[in-house]
């Protein structure tokens, strides 16, 4: 048996996976690439709408969405090219320009497209609200052979909710893999207070034919 942490607020839920289970081959159990994180870029609070101050303060969704291509290409954006992205869709109507995230799909093909990526599609599953009470159960919304296992790449976008005030809305994404380990934070755990989950999002990675 081996041990996989799923860290959340401040417990810890262990997960043991058979090593010859399907779950145990599941992709990516940890990052391959070294990507950038949100408070990597520049925070001036006298421009509000300055891309790089907008991605510090709200950009996690966003850098969520960027850092599935990253990984599943094995290349890291650079800073120039994430600021084209945010322009490119904000100028799009994929990105509201305080990274309130609109067409995540478009924003991860776009983000795929820079870094070369003539191999995979991004596209989202389903979006599924855990605070609403609704029965959360996977089988609704696929077919048992997409499942996570070999060969078959889901990536999870969570979205948590949180104790920040103001205008940050309470929330924080953060990026898991599809047997919950987590990934990417792109505050780098600079983010506190977490009071649960609020939905999350699938997202599945196929070949191009």
């Amino acid at each position: 048996m081996t041990e996989k942490h799923f860290n959340i607020q401040d417990g810890v839920i262990i997960m043991k996976i058979n090593k010859n289970s399907a779950a145990a081959k599941v992709p990516f159990i940890k990052p391959n690439v070294n990507v950038m994180y949100q408070v990597d870029f520049k925070r001036d609070d006298s421009k509000p709408k300055d891309p790089e101050t907008n991605i510090h303060k709200y950009g996690c969704n966003f850098m969520c969405c960027l850092a599935v291509p990253q990984f599943m290409n094995k290349k890291k954006l650079l800073p120039s090219q994430i600021i084209d992205i945010y322009l490119y869709a904000n100028k799009s109507g994929w990105l509201e320009y305080d990274c309130t995230v609109i067409s995540p799909n478009e924003i991860m093909n776009y983000a795929a497209q820079l870094l070369g990526d003539k191999k995979y599609r991004y596209s989202n599953v389903f979006v599924k609200g855990i605070a609403s009470g609704a029965d959360w159960n996977v089988s609704n919304y696929q077919h048992t052979s997409d499942l996570p296992g070999n060969g078959n790449i889901y990536f999870f976008i969570v979205d948590f909710l949180t104790g920040s005030t103001g205008n940050y809305g309470g929330h924080h994404f953060e990026l898991y893999n599809s047997i919950g380990t987590l990934m990417y934070d792109p505050a780098n755990c600079t983010v506190h207070k977490y009071k649960g989950v609020d939905k999350i999002s699938c997202y599945k990675v196929s070949f191009k034919k």
